[in-house]
């Protein structure tokens, strides 16, 4: 109640996506690389231990808050736009999907405490440490950069930078993991008596090494502006700003009344397409579902257009307003179908893995004229 009273249903999504908050996660995932790297220890002010175990052990819950209060802040972004739409329908007096959509979110989040709550003895088969520790450090340190670089380019892509694009982005996690794999390496050389030795690397190491070069040749094609699967939700669109490669020419970029126009004069359904400069969802629909040939031959009977609501600003206020008006969500992707005049007749929530349920929308939104 807090949040939407302080941001409204639409506002999480746009609070999420807002250049400032990205760079400050960027900021604390590179803070958290440097710990992992041992280049800085990050510790917890003594008088805060002191409190909290204080609290916990007279029945207080001041401890417990504050772990759920940084847990929520690490999950926000990713969950802003399911929140926010719970939040819409619950304005709107249907209590019954926020109430089971809230109930799904928080199990989700605190089943694997439970378990663990329940089964204390599944602690015992955590691994020990070992000579594993310090290279699994070194990855996580890796893994930490290249989230905050992820972070940074949604920033950029909102305010239209241009710097961190799609291949810039490839182009550094490829530096990250070159890096990570010559200190994985460098492990197993000893320096003894001015003598440099070769030790044998434990399993841990060799997986991770092939783990690196496996993921290293999956990148590469991208530099070449190529489709690389599941990892293209997590990259910036091929396009950038309001430039458009071969592939997304047949889209009209924020410019919805230009598209009820062709429409209305073509006498063709038009296609929505709300989406979001920071949501992964939309990046993978768009890589890996509209590519498709039976797709893409579907989507030529449109008039298509692509709607942003994560920027700065108007026309993304006015087009999330305009999908929260008519769709009743603030939810990404959302795609929508319009007939000709630009009255909605049908709508797609979400990304889908099944090619059959898409196309089986599409051919009901081109149905309608």
């Amino acid at each position: 109640m807090l949040s939407a009273g302080a941001f409204g249903a639409s506002g999480l999504a746009r609070f999420a996506a807002h250049p400032v908050v990205n760079l400050a996660i960027a900021a604390l995932f590179l803070l958290f690389a440097l710990s992992f790297l041992g280049v800085i220890q990050l510790r917890i002010p003594t008088t805060v231990v002191s409190r909290s175990l204080a609290a916990t052990f007279t029945g207080e819950r001041t401890g417990s808050f504050m772990m759920g209060v940084l847990f929520t802040l690490t999950a926000f972004t990713c969950t802003a736009p399911f929140v926010g739409t719970l939040l819409v329908m619950s304005s709107q007096g249907n209590w019954r999907w926020p109430l089971i959509g809230m109930l799904a979110f928080s199990t989700a989040f605190a089943m694997p405490f439970f378990v663990l709550a329940i089964t204390p003895t599944l602690l015992r088969y955590r691994p020990r440490a070992g000579g594993w520790l310090p290279t699994l450090e070194m990855i996580l340190g890796g893994i930490e950069i290249g989230a905050a670089i992820k972070f940074v380019s949604n920033a950029d892509l909102v305010l239209g930078w241009g710097v961190f694009t799609r291949r810039t982005v490839v182009a550094l996690w490829i530096l990250i993991l070159l890096i990570i794999a010559l200190a994985v390496y460098a492990r197993t050389w000893r320096l003894s008596d001015r003598t440099l030795t070769r030790v044998r690397p434990n399993r841990f190491s060799r997986i991770a090494l092939g783990a690196i070069v496996a993921l290293v040749v999956l990148l590469v094609p991208a530099l070449f502006d190529r489709r690389i699967g599941e990892l293209d939700a997590f990259l910036p669109p091929l396009k950038h700003g309001n430039s458009v490669t071969r592939r997304e020419a047949l889209w009209m970029l924020n410019d919805y009344r230009s598209a009820i126009q062709a429409g209305a004069r073509e006498h063709r359904p038009i296609l929505v397409d709300f989406t979001g400069y920071t949501c992964t969802n939309c990046r993978w629909m768009e890589a890996n579902m509209f590519p498709r040939p039976e797709v893409r031959r579907r989507l030529d009977q449109f008039v298509l257009v692509r709607l942003y609501t994560d920027g700065i600003g108007e026309p993304f206020l006015s087009q999330q307003r305009l999908e929260q008006t008519l769709f009743r969500s603030v939810a990404l992707p959302l795609y929508a179908v319009l007939d000709p005049t630009g009255r909605p007749r049908s709508t797609f929530l979400g990304m889908t893995r099944d090619q059959k349920d898409f196309s089986e929308f599409l051919d009901r939104g081109a149905a309608m004229r």
